[in-house]
């Protein structure tokens, strides 16, 4: 009897001690499952985050691209650059039919600046209004000289007005 009391305790302790093992083990791979879900849930909340802050920059980004480019175009009309050179022309002689003169226009490049010479004839006032219209116009340009001088046996009057236009010399060809 007291061999099978020694046998009925050691499978006991057997018993027991496979239970604990598997009791561990199932307990070290449910922790190691709850920290991977985790981690896993950690990642989806980040790309999710990151995703959301990708559409939302966008977003922002669409909504001040369309809020600024009007305001770009307007700026844009006062800018002289060698892509609308021929507008800007073209403006001064429509400034030149606004005043009721004569416009002709010549330039010469320099290294950095352009030189307009703008010849006007007209009336006193015409030629003096287009000169004002010149000298208004809000583009950076530097007034040279203006010049104004009554035609001989006539009743029309001379108008010569010299800009400068910085930086675009080199840039039109």
């Amino acid at each position: 009897m007291k061999t099978h009391l020694n046998k009925t305790a050691f499978l006991f302790i057997i018993v027991v001690v496979i239970d604990i093992f598997l009791i561990g083990s199932g307990l070290f791979f449910w922790y190691k499952i709850n920290m991977s879900t985790n981690k896993i849930s950690s990642l989806r909340k980040e790309i999710e985050t990151s995703e959301m802050q990708k559409t939302h920059s966008s977003e922002t980004l669409n909504f001040l691209k369309k809020e600024i480019e009007p305001a770009h175009q307007k700026i844009d009309q006062y800018l002289i650059d060698e892509y609308n050179y021929v507008e800007f022309l073209e403006s001064v002689e429509n400034l030149g039919e606004q005043a009721r003169v004569d416009v002709e226009i010549r330039s010469n490049k320099s290294q950095n600046d352009l030189r307009l010479d703008i010849a006007c004839n007209g009336a006193f006032n015409n030629v003096m209004y287009f000169a004002a219209l010149i000298e208004s116009l809000p583009i950076n340009l530097t007034t040279k000289s203006v010049l104004v001088e009554k035609k001989e046996k006539t009743a029309q009057w001379q108008g010569m007005i010299v800009i400068d236009l910085p930086g675009l010399g080199s840039g039109i060809k």
